[in-house]
């Protein structure tokens, strides 16, 4: 069985060597997209090239980021070199399988044209991890107990290939399919006994810029018309929360950095945001097991906040105004995959799956 994963990352250079060496005791190819990365992350992945490892590195000086049309692409292009399974996955996403033996064996036992679902295991940052050990993996060894939105990524395998209609947009937790001018989600099999262990929140440091961005870009350049709707329908998230907090005091405490982990992907309507609360009690002591071996390029990353810094200094430098999300055209123009289309943000959010507490 031939298995490939893509991805398509920014600023990553805290966790791209542990992610891309980890990933690659599972699949036989790792194809990444680095979009307008201004930290060290292009730089590491050249030197992990440099060893022989099968990675495939371009890329991408688009202002918006076009992850959606971008992993459909390349999940299109995996199929067509052979690959039975692709795993679209972001560089703070890690396999949990205890070899790839039993990887492929809960593969094959798959329906035949299943979109494969990963469930993520939630990490979450505490304030007495070592800030000295450059393996996250090692480094934050606690999760939620019981994930409330089941929520997570996706193993394609050839019938994505062999249906035009299929996409993924941004985010990339579902395929799409394009029917009527519109979009909708297909139903996932989750894959019983795969995980992947989300590790969003690593830092302070790397929280910061990450909220700012996001908040940022989503003004700039924000592209996937759905998200755009449901962003200007009102639907907030911990995101959006923590991201007031840093803009009024500049910076987040060692328990929010964990609150935000834990609530990573909860999402509440304004005036309605949750409340800040005791969630020890609801962590598991779970490490993930890093397969990465000894890092070489930790000397590679530099403070996390001089990315943000630069990336500023290139919306100046280029002249850039900021539009709100609910300035998005209806219909923006983009490639051929990505197009827009009418879509109901209500269908977007039933096709979440949620457990009570």
């Amino acid at each position: 069985m031939r298995l490939h994963a893509v991805t398509m990352v920014r600023d990553e250079e805290d966790i791209i060597e542990v992610f891309a060496r980890h990933t690659l005791h599972f699949v036989d190819e790792l194809h990444v997209v680095v979009h307008r990365s201004l930290d060290g992350t292009k730089a590491i992945l050249d030197c992990l090239a440099q060893e022989g490892l099968a990675l495939n590195v371009t890329v991408s000086s688009d202002v918006a980021f076009r992850q959606g049309a971008t992993l459909t692409a390349l999940v299109r292009k995996s199929l067509q070199a052979g690959a039975d399974f692709v795993f679209a996955i972001d560089a703070d996403e890690f396999i949990r399988a205890t070899s790839r033996e039993e990887l492929e064996g809960l593969l094959s036992a798959m329906p035949e044209g299943a979109v494969g679902g990963i469930p993520w295991q939630m990490y979450v940052p505490a304030p007495e991890d070592d800030p000295g050990d450059p393996n996250v993996l090692s480094r934050i060894t606690h999760r939620r107990a019981e994930e409330r939105k089941v929520l997570g990524k996706l193993a394609l395998g050839r019938s994505f290939l062999n249906d035009e209609s299929l996409h993924l947009l941004e985010g990339a937790h579902f395929v799409f399919e394009a029917r009527g001018g519109e979009h909708f989600p297909l139903p996932l099999k989750w894959i019983r006994g795969l995980q992947l262990a989300h590790f969003p929140v690593r830092s302070i440091d790397q929280a910061i810029p990450k909220l700012l961005q996001r908040r940022w870009q989503r003004r700039i350049a924000w592209v996937d018309e759905p998200i755009a709707r449901l962003v200007a329908s009102g639907a907030r998230s911990m995101f959006d929360r923590m991201t007031e907090i840093v803009l009024e005091r500049g910076t987040l405490t060692p328990d929010e950095l964990s609150w935000l982990a834990y609530a990573y992907n909860d999402d509440h309507r304004p005036g309605d945001a949750p409340p800040f609360g005791t969630y020890t009690h609801q962590l598991v002591h779970d490490p993930c097991v890093s397969l990465a071996g000894d890092l070489k390029y930790a000397d590679r990353r530099s403070a996390p906040s001089a990315a943000l810094y630069r990336w500023m200094d290139e919306l100046v430098s280029q002249g850039r105004g900021s539009s709100r999300a609910s300035d998005v055209p209806a219909t923006p123009a983009q490639t051929v995959e990505d197009r827009a289309r009418t879509f109901s943000s209500q269908a977007y959010l039933s096709s979440y799956s949620y457990r009570k507490t």
